[in-house]
């Protein structure tokens, strides 16, 4: 049986909503923002909840967006949060760091986030409509430079990334980066299929081949079902669903609203009414959640459900509208034979 946890291990907070950047993927574009409510807390609420991490007993607290580096008070802020213990993420897009920020930066955070989707110019523009490579290259490089302990470098599996594989690794090589991380692309209302089974085979044998020629561990590291291609395979580029729906994490969103993971549409609570971050860790629907009461019944009997959790029950009701549907990637009676096996 699946452990449960007592308390998560790290919550996410995007702290804005702002960005300036427009990736046309970007998982944000899926919710429609309550125009009564602020478009990001207040700075002594975001202490409020840092103080609540805290008491709680939670470990990592992670800045996010939008691009957190917009908002003025966010050195405040983190310099708060390290101020009671805890362990500092960040997500940036690094367009905005130059050198006086990158060693502010290294004062501060413990591991840093920052995607990459282009390996030149015009597939930039392609990936965030700006052309903002070379700034993006600077702000990689500054970070670098600052001894930040751990720097990440994450990139979506677009079908363009996908065709493009190669290239972007040739670029993390060449920015010395050796935390490359992969993620599934999150449909949106333009876009509810971004990739198909066929996308996600050609994607597989390219990552196993780099992960062979360079004798490296890429994977992914978002929900995808382990059946989305031959399972064998799958297992050894993907790390499961663990990271993803409430499993180890919360997201408190830009308006304070409470949620499971990063795209997923159910409020658990709102933390401007309350901000015991216990009191949602211990909901009813999180238990659900870590218990795997929404995974698919035919999921329940593969051997692989503890790792893959049933694929992602976020894009199960994004794309079926029940998170007790198959993972639209799922073909489990394609690989029966290698999944159900004894």
């Amino acid at each position: 049986m699946k452990r449960e946890i007592s308390k998560p291990k790290e919550v996410i907070l995007e702290v804005t909503d702002r960005c300036n950047l427009d990736c046309p993927f970007c998982f944000n574009k899926i919710f429609i923002r309550d125009i009564k409510r602020p478009n990001e807390l207040d700075y002594q609420c975001i202490k409020d909840i840092i103080d609540n991490i805290s008491i709680f007993g939670i470990k990592i607290i992670r800045f996010s967006g939008g691009e957190p580096l917009l908002r003025e008070d966010i050195y405040d802020l983190m310099a708060y949060a390290k101020s009671k213990g805890l362990e500092i993420w960040l997500n940036t897009n690094a367009t905005l760091i130059d050198e006086q920020k990158a060693i502010k930066l290294s004062k501060l955070i413990d591991n840093i986030l920052i995607p990459l989707n282009s390996f030149d110019l015009l597939t930039e523009f392609l990936a965030t409509k700006k052309y903002l490579f070379e700034s993006k290259l600077n702000g990689i490089n500054l970070i670098r430079e600052a001894n930040i302990k751990v720097i990440r470098i994450g990139t979506v599996i677009t079908k363009l990334n996908i065709q493009n594989l190669e290239k972007i690794h040739e670029l993390i090589e060449r920015l010395k980066i050796n935390n490359w991380q992969l993620f599934r692309p999150i449909p949106t209302k333009n876009d509810l299929f971004p990739i198909n089974n066929d996308d996600v085979a050609i994607f597989v044998e390219k990552l196993l081949e780099i992960n062979r020629k360079t004798n490296k561990n890429y994977k992914i590291f978002n929900a995808i079902p382990f059946c989305a291609y031959e399972p064998e395979k799958m297992a050894k580029v993907a790390v499961g669903a663990k990271y993803d729906d409430g499993h180890t994490r919360l997201v408190i969103n830009s308006q304070g609203i409470v949620r499971p993971m990063y795209y997923m549409e159910e409020n658990i609570g709102d933390i401007l009414i309350s901000k015991d971050i216990k009191e949602y860790w211990n909901s009813k629907f999180i238990k659900d959640i870590r218990k795997l009461k929404f995974a698919p019944t035919i999921c329940k009997k593969c051997k692989y459900l503890f790792i893959c959790l049933g694929g992602s029950r976020s894009i199960s009701k994004l794309v079926r509208n029940t998170y007790t549907d198959l993972d639209y990637l799922a073909r489990p009676f394609k690989y029966a034979n290698k999944l159900f096996n004894k």
